[in-house]
């Protein structure tokens, strides 16, 4: 085999099948600045397939790589593959995570700054004072060789400078933050002129010396800068620079101000990174997340309270402060009225503590029946030039905003303010200009908190574009990977990729015979036929013979929370059974049910499709033998999935249902499947729950089949098994596999 220039990146002593195509397919596409998309079936190796090649480019033209997932799980698989990479070639790697995972102090990102914007001044103040005080050494020895006023002057200006700063850095001393200070103070050459605190100072030099020695997790770094009273979050920032791979989560990529900031530090431009996306089936979702505007009801509030307090400031700059205090409590009492008016009897009291959402537009034809009786309302007062008035009121909110960091940086506030009444005006002007936009819909959530109700205004980016679009256009190239990315032209349109696309998939290149797929031949799991006595009855009869006849683990997967508990309390077995709660970490109980996999015994693991389980875990071997898929899984059907739904159908006439529900679904379909055989020697049974996953399904049952939805490759995998037969089927594969092994 002909050794590529990528391969020093590439730790392993031999390839898995189509490994060695891929990467060659992937480092011509990064040289031409392409767009990669590229799916391989889970456990064939993807991320080292799309890292080796990516950190040969990056080194050839002076780029840095970032590699960025949505999934704890998987960060940690790339801290532990980046590590075997340094064993075999050098660089320096950098793992982030958000500053409120490594703040001692866990503030807020504003207050943080102007606590650090503080620490600059206090060590320039201490530097100031250092020199000033060696000044006046130099003048006294002076004074004693001979009696000049000049030189008393001098002093004696001196020393009342001296005093001010002293003041100062009083002051400075009460609002800094002392972690970062001593992460500075050996880089800025200066020593602790107090030695408050107790802590002796440690160079930054011995944490570089460290940080390089390995590929350091921010935990790691905590432990070490906690024992030295240090910042972790700085001192990972300061190695950035030099970094040539760094490991982050989605959030750091697709917020835009935490895009720049982290651009910042590294020095680089976007035009001189090449970014992988794991789990990139789920970028969608994620990035619709940061285009999405929120106004919870507390801002309105503090809009109102901002001018009442401010009033005669704001009169004297001629701002309509009087029709503002109009407009904002209109808001309020509007928004409240809103949520309030639609709680039934007894609700109130039976809301959760997450945010539930109530309709106020319609999701096909977009009449935003709140806003347009809000207009009325405001017409009815008399407030004229609405956008013009709210131009003023974010004129006005930046002002305030600007007064409360000043006085958090002086010392006069306790905490860091923001205008509340700048961010009402932004978000309402940004709702009318976008509130016949198809892109957009508008919700109100509301939530219980203690024993008071709380509602907010948002704004769905339905297609979020405005995230996805500038991302892709400016990076130097990139790589979309997963088990689960195709239809590449759907990926292409939801994520509007305008560039040249590398489209490259690998199908499962495993030993055939060490996966069995079927798919079982029991009317459709609809709604309405779901509690159906008969239904579950043959359900559990299934169920119950694919746990007796699995050999090792199973893992069921429900098309909600609320039948997989149902399902757990009916079924009967003699082997362990635990229950994804939600809500709750499921950590435990999965590390419980791969340890009773690992110690050759069997258990029983009950999800939903929607869970946390269905992907970015590594089940290899006895960890799970058999994972079923009980119906679809089709996630609730609300106004937020039929505004999405809508917001498809008009820009893609006829695919709407496609691009927001059918492949997002069939994509976790596919992500459940994978949670077995992982490996080449690994084997086990995927078994389809739901006559509409049969290849006869298209016939019989039409449009509402979904066997067409999967890959051809996968397709041909799938065997239709009547109910009666499930178990001959699961008996002979274990068997076969159990005789192999002997």
């Amino acid at each position: 085999m002909m050794t590529h220039a990528y391969m020093k990146f590439f730790p392993k002593p031999s390839c898995y099948p189509n490994q060695q195509e891929a990467m060659d397919s992937i480092h011509r596409a990064l040289l031409a600045g392409k767009v990669v998309l590229f799916e391989g079936a889970c456990g064939t190796g993807k991320t080292l397939s799309a890292l080796s090649p990516s950190l040969d480019v990056a080194q050839q033209l002076d780029k840095v790589v970032i590699i960025a997932t949505n999934v704890h799980q998987q960060m940690q698989q790339f801290v532990e593959e980046s590590r075997e990479i340094k064993q075999r070639h050098d660089i320096d790697v950098v793992v982030l995570k958000g500053k409120k995972h490594m703040c001692p102090r866990s503030e807020d990102y504003e207050t943080c700054t102007i606590l650090r914007e503080n620490t600059f001044q206090l060590i320039e103040r201490e530097k100031e004072h250092t020199q000033q005080r060696a000044k006046l050494r130099h003048l006294q020895q002076e004074l004693k060789q001979h009696q000049d006023d000049g030189t008393v002057e001098s002093m004696r200006l001196l020393a009342a400078e001296q005093e001010k700063l002293a003041k100062q850095i009083k002051d400075l001393q009460e609002r800094h933050c002392t972690q970062f200070y001593r992460v500075l103070v050996d880089d800025e050459g200066i020593q602790n002129p107090s030695g408050r605190d107790g802590f002796s100072m440690y160079s930054t030099d011995d944490f570089s010396s460290w940080y390089k020695g390995d590929v350091r997790t921010p935990e790691e770094v905590n432990e070490w800068a906690h024992d030295r009273g240090m910042c972790g979050y700085e001192l990972v920032k300061s190695q950035i620079p030099s970094a040539r791979l760094l490991i982050c989560n989605f959030h750091h990529i697709l917020n835009p101000a935490i895009l720049e900031n982290l651009l910042g530090w590294m020095g680089r431009g976007i035009d001189e990174v090449i970014i992988l996306f794991d789990e990139a089936h789920n970028l969608e979702s994620a990035a619709r997340s940061h285009a999405s505007l929120t106004l919870p009801e507390y801002s309105l509030q503090h809009a109102n309270e901002e001018l009442t307090a401010n009033e005669s400031v704001a009169k004297g700059d001629s701002y309509r402060v009087r029709d503002m205090e109009i407009l904002f409590k209109l808001l309020l009492e509007h928004l409240k009225e809103a949520y309030g008016s639609r709680l039934a009897f007894g609700e109130r009291e039976r809301l959760p503590g997450t945010w539930k959402d109530i309709s106020i537009c319609d999701p096909k034809n977009r009449t935003d029946h709140f806003l347009r009786l809000l207009l009325d309302q405001i017409e009815d007062t008399g407030i004229k030039d609405l956008g013009e008035l709210l131009g003023e009121a974010a004129e006005l909110g930046r002002y305030f905003d600007e007064f409360y960091k000043e006085q958090y940086r002086a010392g006069h506030a306790k905490r860091r303010k923001r205008s509340q009444l700048l961010r009402s005006a932004e978000f309402i002007r940004f709702y009318l200009d976008h509130s016949s936009d198809p892109l957009y819909y508008p919700m109100l959530n509301i939530r219980r908190r203690d024993s008071e109700l709380e509602g907010r205004i948002e704004l769905v980016a339905c297609i979020p574009r405005s995230v996805t679009a500038p991302l892709f256009q400016s990076v130097y190239s990139t790589i979309l990977m997963s088990a689960t990315l195709k239809p590449f032209p759907m990926t292409v349109a939801t994520l509007d990729i305008r560039r040249a696309v590398e489209e490259i998939a690998y199908g499962i290149t495993f030993p055939e015979d060490n996966r069995l797929t079927i798919a079982i031949n029991i009317p459709p799991l609809f709604a309405r036929s779901r509690d159906d006595p008969t239904t579950i009855e043959q359900v559990i009869h299934i169920l119950d013979e694919i746990i007796q006849h699995s050999g090792g683990n199973v893992l069921l997967f429900f098309q909600s929370y609320q039948e997989a508990r149902m399902y757990r309390d009916r079924i009967k077995t003699e082997v362990p059974v635990y229950l994804d709660e939600v809500g709750t970490s499921s950590g435990e109980i999965r590390d419980t049910f791969f340890t009773t996999g690992e110690s050759g015994h069997k258990a029983v693991m009950f999800s939903y499709l929607w869970g946390t389980l269905t992907e970015g875990l590594d089940y290899r071997d006895d960890r799970g033998r058999t994972v079923v898929i009980v119906g679809i899984g089709y996630p609730a059907l609300n106004d937020r999935m039929r505004a999405i739904e809508s917001a498809y159908e008009h820009e893609y006439p006829g695919l709407g249902w496609d691009y927001a529900i059918e492949v997002p679904t069939i994509r976790k379909v596919r992500q459940a499947m994978g949670r077995v055989i992982r490996s080449p020697s690994d084997y086990g049974a995927r078994i389809l729950l739901d006559g509409r996953y049969t290849s006869a399904s298209p016939r019989r049952w039409k449009k509402y089949s979904v066997y067409n939805n999967f890959p051809a490759d996968e397709r041909d995998e799938i065997i239709d098994v009547e109910p009666g037969k499930v178990k001959f089927s699961l008996m002979n594969f274990f068997n076969d596999m159990k005789s192999e092994r002997s």
